[in-house]
């Protein structure tokens, strides 16, 4: 029951863990394992109050464990409660003194210690609160300087000139900010403080027949904001006498404020949440990219650019166990290694952010380092770790036909506004000696696109960078992604696939398998083309038509199409983007055989 129930945890399926997480500590209480997962079931379901006695009990059964401390001192911090979470920090810090990971728990207690002092200096006896009887309600908004909704930490405070005192807090990513009931008539002093932004204040009057007021206010970041250039080595080549070999990510600590404590369960609550719309987006653009490839020197000085210029569209699918189908198209076809510079292609690299999806990040370890910064703007720097025992959805090499895998590590910049994913850098954790792997960094920004077509603006990945050193090459390479472009059918959006194609969407919650014929017009000389495909369970899969690509039949001797799969009728449907016109017929329940793709 423990396994499945760590499983169905590593599946982000919180809520169907939890039972069999109950029978197992009936059966043995003394299991810290058990306490330790049913900690990580209360936590994804946003029981915090709970999760913090259960992880406290995991500790109490094996104080020697490192990762309850970790996983108590994100609570606390959640909760507030910074005596608490020093005594984890030092907890963690008496069972591993040392690393990479002991240096960053060092630098978060010593921010922690400084808020508590901070906080024990202004605490004054409380003032006593008024019995409302009635009184006005007040609904508090926040926004950014360019309008965007601010949806990060906040402390609320509204003070009234008589003594009376309200304060409070909004929990991250709500979509309203605060909400105040049974003022009493008067004069107050709203206050909004947030890390890395000025205080915003604002005076209201509250009228004797007045039942509710509203109030928006503007968060503006604080002038001192720098731009953090800790980590921007990688950048593309701008002369032949500089070297491009990126630091890895843990050689250096970025520079973050020291007394400012960091709500890692926020931060990653607000970053999920934009990683899922990510995905949304990400299926909603298509893109000019261009790929500048430099071979490096012995001592890391780059070659001559080679440059390609593609079309480029994604596709992205997400499964029901969390698992993420991702198809890039560049040209309208799949395109294969060699046309890439040096043989060598590099895909899937704006779906990097998706390390922070619900789905995904029970993978990893996150550590917040703190509040920093990134193009002048405030960020919470967030370390992350793939743990050894999953997989890796993002990221392996294809050589010879054999997929390897490999462990990633990293660090984002999140905006503390927005939650937004500024700035991703990637590092190997360890090399890959099968296919001699040393290094491969990984630094992807995103940035504010905004649409010429329709009024719209989406996050999208704008530059990714990566260097890699695999045996005896060196190479750095840089892909730039403009002329973003929203698929569009009059005034109606919706998802668009690549020129001269078939596309085929499964409604169901099952895979689905099928074969996509392609059949010539008679009497021309084309040969019927046919492609065995698995679409899966709500995903889309798109296949190209042409000489030499998913379906090679030339485009002029196509009369139409049949799609014969194992689904129910209505589960699958089918759009055919030719310019010449083409019928593609939908065959459901049907056996299908085993089918050379040709």
């Amino acid at each position: 029951m423990l396994r499945l129930a760590t499983m169905l945890n590593n599946a982000s399926r919180f809520a169907e863990a939890e039972p069999p997480l109950r029978k197992a500590l009936a059966l043995n209480d003394s299991s810290w394992r058990g306490y330790f997962e049913l900690t990580r079931t209360l936590i994804g379901q946003k029981r915090l109050a709970e999760a913090v006695g259960s992880a406290a009990k995991a500790r109490d059964l094996k104080p020697d464990n490192p990762q309850t401390y970790l996983m108590l001192y994100n609570l606390h911090i959640q909760a507030d409660d910074y005596a608490s979470a020093l005594r984890d920090a030092d907890g963690y810090l008496k069972l591993v003194p040392s690393g990479l990971t002991a240096d960053r728990v060092r630098r978060m207690r010593e921010q922690v210690q400084k808020a508590l002092q901070a906080l024990q200096v202004a605490q004054t006896p409380p003032t006593p609160t008024p019995q409302n009887k009635g009184g006005a309600s007040l609904s508090i908004t926040l926004r950014l300087e360019d309008d965007f909704p601010f949806i990060g930490m906040v402390d609320f405070h509204v003070k009234g000139a008589s003594g009376y005192e309200r304060s409070g807090k909004r929990v991250a990513g709500a979509a309203s900010a605060a909400f105040f009931s049974g003022l009493p008539p008067g004069s107050y002093l709203l206050e909004v403080a947030a890390p890395g932004f000025e205080t915003a204040r604002q005076n209201i009057e509250i009228g004797p027949e007045q039942t509710e007021a509203s109030v928006t206010l503007t968060m503006k970041q604080e002038v001192s904001a720098k731009k953090d250039v800790s980590s921007t080595e990688a950048k593309s080549p701008r002369s032949r006498k500089s070297t491009v070999i990126p630091r890895d990510v843990d050689a250096v600590a970025p520079q973050v404020a020291t007394n400012t404590p960091c709500s890692l369960l926020s931060v990653l609550q607000g970053a999920g949440q934009r990683a899922e719309q990510l995905v949304k987006s990400l299926q909603r653009f298509s893109a000019s990219e261009r790929v500048e490839h430099f071979k490096l020197t012995a001592a890391g000085m780059p070659g001559r650019a080679e440059v390609r210029s593609f079309d480029y569209v994604v596709l992205i699918s997400q499964r029901p166990r969390g698992e993420f189908d991702l198809e890039e198209y560049r040209n309208g076809s799949v395109v294969g290694p060699q046309q890439f510079p040096a043989g060598i292609a590099t895909e899937k690299l704006p779906v990097h952010a998706l390390i922070f999806h619900p789905s995904v990040a029970p993978a990893f370890n996150f550590t917040c380092e703190g509040l920093g910064q990134w193009d002048g703007r405030p960020t919470w720097v967030v370390h992350f770790e793939q743990k050894e025992d999953q997989p890796n959805r993002f990221r392996n090499y294809i050589v010879g036909g054999t997929a390897y895998p490999v462990l990633l590590k990293g660090r984002a910049w999140i905006d503390a506004g927005t939650y937004q994913i500024l700035r991703l850098e990637s590092d190997l954790i360890k090399p890959v000696e099968e296919i001699h792997l040393v290094r491969d960094h990984v630094s992807i920004e995103y940035g504010l696109v905004q649409f010429r077509t329709d009024n719209q603006q989406l996050w999208l990945p704008r530059s990714a960078e990566v260097y890699v050193a695999l045996g005896d090459d060196r190479f750095f390479r840089r892909h730039t992604f403009s002329d973003f472009r929203i698929f569009m059918t009059g005034t109606a959006q919706e998802l668009r696939g690549p020129e001269e194609s078939f596309c085929l969407s499964n409604t169901s919650k099952h895979d689905v398998v099928g074969v996509l014929s392609a059949n010539p017009i008679p009497g021309t000389a084309g040969r019927q083309a046919s492609v065995t495909i698995t679409i899966p369970a709500e995903g889309t899969v798109c296949k190209t038509v042409g000489p030499g690509k998913d379906l090679n039949i030339p485009l002029e001797s196509l009369g139409s199409a049949t799609f014969a799969h194992t689904g129910p009728p209505g589960s699958v449907q089918g759009d055919a983007y030719l310019v010449k016109e083409s019928t593609l017929d939908i065959i459901p329940d049907s056996s299908i055989p085993i089918v050379p793709n040709h």
